[in-house]
């Protein structure tokens, strides 16, 4: 996963950045390590990203980039992008749905209108039942790890957590279906790159980026190099022997 990070600033992300596009995140929270510790991935968070006045979008003060996203104990909200990476830099990966389906069903994915299914959200209640599923499922003995699953729906007022509610939002506007029903989604299925682009990984300021950057570009020479000896047949034991060797 390492060779896969692209640090990206907030202001950069605002010039390519889709309305649709899934942000997922790492855990931030006593919840987030709690339904890391559920799904089994290092994701505890999933929301939308969307444009309002994206004609506007170089001009910050006439548009906004916002998210919008099922949240425990705050109900399903609509807010500003800039805000959460201010706070959480260096926490959100951004992913972009692949169209997969084109070829099949003769459409695209709309992420305008995933967006706005998904705003239209707002207020509704968390989905304590869908994280509760996965839970059961997962660790639970016979007869709980069988719990039915819950149907689809299309009522953007529904109780889901937030990868349901994500999931519901793509896969009703041409985007990839990553699990058969909408309350098995956790997070970490939208970052499958089979079926998703990974934009990068979001930060506030250029210094923060700079830095994961020169520390990537550092690992990687390291890596490369490691891989270079051994493929050489480079033996690390020969190697202490010797010194040991002019030590004495």
């Amino acid at each position: 996963m390492t060779a896969l990070v692209r640090p990206i600033t907030y202001d950069a992300f605002r010039r390519e950045a889709q309305s649709g596009d899934i942000l997922v995140c790492r855990a931030a929270s006593p919840e987030g390590r709690l339904i890391v510790h559920v799904t089994h991935d290092e994701h505890s968070h999933a929301s939308l990203v969307g444009w309002i006045n994206e004609a506007y979008r170089d001009d910050p003060g006439s548009s906004a980039l916002m998210i919008v996203e099922s949240v425990q104990h705050q109900r399903t909200r609509i807010v500003p992008l800039s805000g959460e990476i201010e706070r959480y830099s260096g926490y959100y990966d951004v992913f972009r749905p692949k169209d997969v389906y084109p070829r099949l069903f003769g459409h695209l994915y709309d992420g305008r209108s995933a967006f706005a299914w998904a705003c239209r959200g707002a207020g509704s209640k968390y989905g304590w039942w869908d994280l509760l599923r996965v839970l059961c499922r997962r660790y639970l003995p016979w007869p709980f790890n069988c719990l039915p699953p819950i149907p689809d729906s299309q009522d953007p007022l529904a109780k889901r957590d937030c990868a349901c509610r994500v999931h519901a939002a793509i896969r009703s506007f041409g985007g990839p279906r990553v699990k058969l029903f909408d309350c098995e989604a956790v997070p970490g299925d939208f970052t499958d790159l089979k079926l998703f682009d990974y934009i990068g990984t979001l930060y506030w300021s250029v210094e923060e980026a700079d830095e994961v950057t020169r520390n990537l570009s550092a690992y990687r020479v390291l890596e490369a190099a490691t891989l270079d000896a051994a493929e050489n047949g480079w033996d690390k034991d020969e190697d202490e022997d010797e010194e040991d060797d002019d030590a004495a």
